[in-house]
């Protein structure tokens, strides 16, 4: 990131967040510890790759730190680091502006079902 100089705050904010994913991938992870499929299953129309991708730039970037949690069949959980939560207040007030946005603009924004995130937590919980 220190290859520029910046405009202003916003500027450095986005170069840091990096791809379009990031942003949305944080936010669910700030919502609580999450494996990868649990975060697929969450962020509607994501790709694996993408969402591949979108971690490790956040990994790279110090934002989210990567845990592996069993090693057969390995299970790894994602958290926010101590830089990831302070973040945590930004996304919340752009998420307010963009549901306020969304409801003058008439833009519909899809969430998964509060049933298909509680039965993934229920698979998770039980997997072998």
């Amino acid at each position: 990131m220190k290859d520029r100089p910046y405009t202003c705050g916003v500027d450095v904010a986005i170069t840091a967040l990096g791809r379009r994913w990031c942003a949305i991938v944080l936010a669910r992870i700030k919502q609580g510890e999450a494996g990868f499929a649990q975060l697929r299953r969450l962020i509607p129309g994501i790709s694996d790759k993408m969402l591949s991708a979108a971690l490790r730039d956040l990994i790279a970037a110090g934002f989210v730190r990567r845990s592996e949690v069993r090693q057969r069949p390995l299970e790894v959980r994602y958290t926010l680091t101590e830089e990831g939560c302070r973040i945590a207040p930004a996304l919340a007030a752009l998420n307010t502006w963009g549901e306020a946005f969304a409801r003058g603009h008439g833009l519909t924004i899809v969430r998964p079902s509060r049933l298909e995130t509680q039965r993934a937590e229920h698979r998770r919980r039980t997997a072998v």
